[in-house]
């Protein structure tokens, strides 16, 4: 509908404002609703009407169907009672009745039926020719007028019919309506990346896993020491430089001033674990957890080895320790905490039986770690006294002091 048939129909002049056109439209709307619903009562008092007229109608039909049944009743009795002679007369003088009597009965009978149904053909055909009821009538002029206030007061955009596009020979191939899979896509685009993300992602984890390469010597780095960042690049190192050594691996805990509270309780547990584990080989340790852990007797001797790896005794006399006594077998680890000068827990005592060995080498100027990228103030390399891969953990000691 353009705005020319829309102004005809609104019955409004071309310089009409909205303004007007919003008066006219009210003024036909109270119209309209008011005749709409004047008809529609009206239809239903004439539907009230004809229900009570079809009740009536059939109540004296059926009082009539129950008199005639009486009368039929009294004729059959009147009748027994002929004498059968006089009805086989009767019998004998209907049989002579002359055939193209019954023949014109018949036909009486016949163009009845005719008739009857010519009529209700004829009554069928008012019925489906029947005109539509003035209240659609005049609710279909009322939708009209609606469409052309719409169309002139601008709240209605044409719409662009969808042309119809060349079918995706993929959709076509499954038996696939495009349209539906396109909405499809477009309400549960979302859904459907989340699962794509979560299926790559156990894919990669599983490829992770069956790739991974079980370390065969293991290292661990304790106290105030900067790892994190240094293990690739000195795991590299490791196996560029000690052919026996196929897949290094690095862990640690790292403690200082501002490791309290939960988190040095962590840190306290990952030490017990990688103690108690016994498949770290090679420690190395900041100078209060070197100390704290030798006088506990968890490292090797080196009095006898660090000569042999090209080490300086002398340089490392400060780190000669007696081992001491645990009076509480259980809290070897110091899980009680440490003491205010940074030594082990107060729960050990002298043993004046060991006598002072070397357990551990000075490693705080190695090129080989400074280079990987770890930092700390000072760093003790010790083999851990469970270890068995000796002669890699001595080659690891030696690679240190480069």
């Amino acid at each position: 509908m353009d705005k020319k048939e829309a102004r005809s129909i609104l019955g409004v002049n071309k310089d009409a404002s909205k303004n007007d056109i919003e008066k006219k439209y009210v003024v036909l709307l109270k119209k309209y609703r008011i005749e709409i619903n004047r008809l529609k009562e009206a239809a239903s008092e004439a539907e009230r009407e004809e229900a009570i007229r079809a009740e009536q109608e059939e109540a004296a039909d059926t009082a009539e169907a129950v008199a005639e049944d009486a009368d039929a009743g009294t004729t059959d009795v009147g009748q027994s009672a002929i004498d059968p002679e006089a009805s086989g007369i009767a019998d004998g003088g209907q049989s002579a009745i002359d055939p193209e009597t019954s023949g014109t009965a018949d036909g009486v009978v016949s163009d009845d039926a005719v008739i009857s149904g010519d009529m209700d053909e004829s009554v069928t055909g008012e019925v489906k020719e029947s005109p539509e009821s003035p209240v659609k009538l005049l609710e279909a002029e009322f939708s009209r007028i609606t469409e052309a206030y719409n169309v002139l007061m601008g709240y209605e955009t044409k719409e662009n019919e969808e042309q119809p596009g060349k079918v995706s020979p993929l959709f076509k191939m499954v038996g696939v309506n495009e349209k539906k899979a396109k909405n499809f896509f477009y309400y549960y685009k979302f859904y459907i990346l989340a699962i794509i993300l979560l299926i790559v992602s156990i894919i990669y984890f599983v490829q992770g896993c069956m790739n991974r390469v079980t370390p065969d010597f293991n290292a661990a780095f304790i106290g105030r020491i900067g790892f994190y960042s240094a293990t690739d690049a000195l795991s590299d190192s490791v196996k560029a430089s000690i052919p026996i050594i196929e897949e290094p691996g690095f862990d640690g805990a790292y403690f200082d001033d501002n490791v309290v509270g939960d988190q040095l309780y962590a840190m306290e547990m990952k030490l017990q674990v990688l103690f108690g584990a016994a498949d770290i080989d090679v420690f190395i340790l900041d100078r209060t957890y070197y100390e704290r852990f030798a006088k506990q007797g968890m490292f090797q001797n080196l009095d006898e080895i660090a000569p042999r790896l090209g080490a300086d005794v002398d340089k490392n006399k400060e780190l000669i320790v007696a081992i001491e006594k645990v009076k509480d077998p259980d809290d070897m680890y110091g899980s009680e905490g440490m003491e205010a000068d940074g030594g082990p827990a107060g729960g050990t005592e002298a043993d004046t039986a060991e006598e002072p060995h070397l357990y551990g080498i000075d490693v705080s100027d190695s090129t080989v770690l400074k280079e990987a990228g770890v930092i700390a103030d000072d760093m003790i390399a010790a083999i851990f006294l469970g270890t068995e891969q000796q002669e890699k953990a001595e080659a690891f000691l030696k690679f240190l002091l480069n």
